[in-house]
């Protein structure tokens, strides 16, 4: 059977059709602008409903009934009991004994848990799964053994294809810790609590029908209600809808890799030089173990500088509460919870707020949170020098997991891909120079992976920095995998979308500002040594240059020190190419002195070569015209003076540097000039 392919504005060949459903191929970012009206359940009447309130029926197969199920229909679920849920196979089963074929199952995630699912796709129960596929799922699909073509999803992703009418669902089953006959549910409370429960929301809101299914009745109002009864048709009770004890996962336990806790430690040491970390900033750190030791790094540094963050965004953990409970956080704003300790916490204090896809994500909206945070730290399996990240599939292509939130945080002000990757200074794949490479991606397994709703993560027009450790295993080229008959597309969620009806943009602007980076942040011992977090990041110049956020040149500067060692003449004609984009750039005053500062510490030219190098600044500022008349004069005073003091009086307060940092030329000159016959320090900045 023939699949029609066309090629989307990431250049990525997608398929016209999945599902029998026409798609749209994704255009750029910003450019596809969604329109109509949001989808919505059929009108009911109370008059159907029990006047008591009282929706419960005596098992879900009966419910199954009550609300039609019939072939060919679409059955969603939550995950956020993750690998203890027992609900979604129990619902499906059901269905099976009912005698109910081609259903289509929409879970937010599937887990191993979840693995009796492939014996009902062998019986025709399921066709297909469009959803997050891990473990056994991942495989059968990845074989290409599912009828249909398996569609993963972001979480924002997800709620959009449910909230504009791209993926009708029929029938939700929502697993609830703690519920009320009426259908109001709460997942922070109860024997199987799990935290938030707002995966399960857009469900409930916009399904045709909805089936609360728990095993805490508690008499009505079950206070507080993540889901509205209003929402429910009916209420099930059952033993037990699952185990807690089972959300924890590979993915949600901290690394004890030395090389992961370095990336780690290196990421938190960046936030923190690079003037993020400050009072009032937010991050989110996702699932992960190098994201959650990054969090406890954080911490740390948090705690010795004495700041507090507004909020945190999570996935939950103990780390996080932890950040909340020692006051380094006002609010954890949680999508789902990843562990015991947060769920005790999102039960019993009232700063650790239950979020869902539709505040943090959705893009088809009135706004989200996501463009709120400061800096999103994520984990991934591979990460190329262009920033492109797969988050979907081991290096064979078998899916490892789904996409989750990890294309949604892109929208953040800064975003950094954590990941085990080798630095190379010669052309190979990971440097964007094998044009065969995305054509090999786009062979691998029997699903379509890669979010439908997003735009590629793209270094072009991202601020993101790969961080990681330069002696890592390179299983970058290792792609290869079975060609897929059925031509389905991309594999690598950062190489672009698969196609799909809705996309989410991201801001066009990239990046943050630095604050404070150079010598006297970096350099805290006063020798040269180049930053360590930079050591580990190797960039295609040509990506990196055009870039607007002032990282990139600070990492543009760093390469080349790198590449002009011994070129003094190369050097010369790189370290003036850099100052003057600079100049060209829109900067506040405080952030080109820094960069200045910075860009002449590390290109350091021999001394013959001086003279020369400030003619060419002077005339490059002359026919600029910048606005920061001398600024590189001033950058020689200041250092000048600064070494001066620092040799009769060792250590300088505070009030010093301000003072320098502010001085113009001729204050400088006059404070040298005082320096001469000062007695005291305050005497060299005397006005009289």
């Amino acid at each position: 059977m023939s699949v029609e392919m066309v090629t989307n504005a990431a250049g990525r060949r997608v398929p016209a059709v999945v599902n029998g459903k026409e798609q749209v191929p994704f255009q750029g970012v910003g450019k596809y602008r969604p329109s109509g009206r949001k989808c919505a359940p059929p009108i009911r009447s109370s008059a159907d409903y029990p006047a008591n309130g009282d929706k419960r029926v005596g098992d879900l197969e009966t419910a199954l009934r009550k609300c039609g199920l019939r072939d060919g229909m679409t059955i969603s679920n939550h995950h956020h009991l993750r690998n203890g849920d027992r609900v979604a196979v129990m619902a499906l089963e059901a269905a099976a004994r009912m005698g109910v074929k081609d259903l289509m199952w929409f879970p937010s995630a599937s887990f191993p848990c979840q693995a009796p699912v492939i014996e009902l796709m062998d019986a025709g129960v399921v066709h297909h799964i469009e959803g997050s596929m891990n473990g056994p799922l991942g495989d059968y699909c990845s074989q290409g053994k599912m009828r249909g073509l398996g569609v993963l999803r972001s979480h924002g992703g997800r709620w959009q294809a449910i909230q504009d009418g791209e993926v009708p669902i029929d029938i939700a089953v929502i697993p609830a810790p703690t519920a009320d006959p009426f259908g109001n549910a709460d997942g922070s409370h109860g024997p199987s609590a799990c935290g938030s429960l707002g995966f399960a929301l857009a469900d409930s809101i916009y399904a045709d029908h909805v089936i609360v299914v728990t095993d805490n009745l508690v008499p009505f109002p079950c206070i507080p209600w993540q889901i509205q009864g209003n929402n429910v048709d009916y209420v099930v009770e059952v033993d037990s809808i699952g185990d807690p004890s089972k959300i924890i996962s590979g993915t949600t336990e901290i690394t004890k890799s030395p090389d992961r806790q370095r990336i780690a430690e290196h990421v938190a040491r960046f936030i923190r030089d690079a003037g993020i970390m400050r009072d009032g900033f937010s991050f989110q750190a996702g699932a992960g173990g190098i994201a959650l030791a990054f969090v406890a790094y954080l911490r740390d540094y948090m705690r010795e500088a004495g700041v507090r963050a507004r909020f945190v965004r999570g996935g939950s953990t103990q780390y996080l509460v932890d950040l909340l409970e020692q006051g380094l956080t006002d609010y954890i704003l949680d999508g789902q919870t990843f562990d015991l300790a947060a769920v005790r916490s999102i039960g019993s204090n009232s700063a650790h707020v239950a979020t869902s896809p539709f505040t943090s994500y959705n893009y088809n909206g009135k706004g989200h949170f996501a463009t709120f945070v400061d800096a999103a730290v994520l984990g991934a399996t591979e990460v190329d020098a262009n920033f492109n990240a797969n988050v979907v599939t081991h290096s064979d292509g078998r899916l490892l997991h789904g996409i989750g939130g990890w294309q949604n945080c892109l929208s953040a002000g800064c975003t950094i891909q954590g990941a085990v990757v080798p630095r190379s200074d010669s052309g190979d794949r990971r440097r964007g120079d094998d044009p065969g490479g995305s054509e090999r991606a786009d062979r691998r397994g029997g699903h379509r992976a890669g979010d439908c709703d997003q735009p590629p993560a793209s270094g072009s027009d991202r601020c993101a920095a790969r961080l990681g450790p330069a002696d890592s295993a390179d299983r970058g080229d290792r792609q290869g995998g079975r060609a897929d008959l059925r031509g389905q597309a991309p594999a690598r969620a950062g190489q672009g979308p698969a196609g799909g009806r809705r996309q989410v943009g991201r801001r066009d602007r990239a990046g943050y500002g630095v604050a404070g980076v150079g010598p006297t942040r970096w350099d805290r011992k006063g020798g040269r040594s180049c930053p360590p977090f930079l050591r580990g990041i190797t960039i295609v110049d040509g990506r990196l240059e055009p870039a607007p956020n002032p990282f990139a040149l600070v990492v543009m500067a760093h390469l080349k020190t790198k590449a002009t060692r011994g070129k003094k003449m190369i050097r010369l004609r790189w370290k003036i190419r850099l100052i003057r984009q600079l100049y060209e750039r829109d900067y506040e005053r405080q952030q080109v002195l820094e960069l200045l500062r910075f860009i002449d510490w590390v290109l350091k030219l021999p001394e013959e070569l001086a003279d020369r190098f400030n003619a060419e600044v002077r005339d490059l500022e002359e026919e600029l015209k910048v606005r920061y008349v001398t600024t590189f004069e001033r950058l020689t005073r200041i250092e000048m003076l600064e070494r001066l003091l620092k040799c009769r009086y060792k250590e300088l307060p505070a009030w010093v540097r301000s003072r320098l940092e502010k001085a113009s030329v001729a204050e400088l000159d006059r404070w040298t000039e005082q320096f001469v016959n000062a007695k005291r320090l305050e005497d060299v900045f005397a006005t009289g």
